[in-house]
């Protein structure tokens, strides 16, 4: 019975002591806890920052894919204008002449789908009178080379992806800010033990926790 309750003393002796370095050390047990989350933290955000930079570089580069080609479309779009102009002075120089052959030829086998319809409806004004009728069909509402028309789409591809390439380089800057903030609280629960006086160590541990916090709530807004 004396032995047993030896036993149960020496047990309850080894919990205080533990409990009593527990006591004394929770600050450098607490600045071990705050190290280590900061330092998953500070990882997962390198690891964003890095897949968010990807992510932008990629649409920058198909912007600038989509610029290259919007202006490959919109040459041939003026190439296409260039030559709707010389059939066009050539069917006019025809109608006056009265060649009539000559002008319908013209009209039925050199004009561009896009020019047919224009100087359709540009005629159908003239004769009808109407106001504010361009001078010549190239200004109508109906001519829209379909080279040029694709340049426009595909430009207006590239300004979006540029829009969300800036958009994700600013995640990738926002998350790179966060690895600095968590490896700087890396540094203040570092620091803290290194300290004699406790009021010092809890003084900077508090800061480290402080930063922690604030850096924890910038991470959990982030996409």
């Amino acid at each position: 019975m004396d032995e047993e309750a030896g036993e149960e003393k020496a047990e309850h002796g080894r919990s205080w002591a533990l409990f009593m370095r527990v006591e004394h050390n929770w600050i450098e047990i607490a600045a071990a806890a705050l190290m280590a989350l900061a330092t998953m933290m500070s990882a997962f955000s390198a690891y964003q920052s890095a897949q968010w930079h990807a992510k932008a570089e990629e649409h920058y580069s198909r912007s600038d894919q989509a610029l290259i080609q919007a202006s490959d479309l919109n040459d041939t779009a003026n190439q296409q204008v260039a030559i709707d102009a010389a059939m066009m002075a050539q069917y006019t120089n025809a109608v006056v002449s009265g060649n009539t052959v000559l002008a319908n030829l013209y009209r039925d086998q050199a004009f561009s789908k896009e020019l047919e319809a224009a100087v359709t409806a540009w005629e159908a004004d003239k004769v009808a009178n109407k106001p504010n009728t361009p001078r010549n069909p190239f200004q109508m509402p109906q001519y829209k080379p379909r080279p040029r028309v694709q340049s426009e789409k595909v430009r207006a591809f590239a300004v979006v992806q540029s829009r969300r390439g800036k958009t994700a380089l600013d995640h990738s800057n926002s998350y790179l800010l966060l690895t600095v903030l968590f490896a700087s609280v890396l540094f203040f629960a570092g620091i803290a033990t290194k300290f004699e006086a406790r009021g010092v160590k809890l003084g900077v541990m508090g800061m480290g926790g402080l930063l922690f916090l604030v850096s924890v709530v910038l991470l959990a807004v982030q996409p």
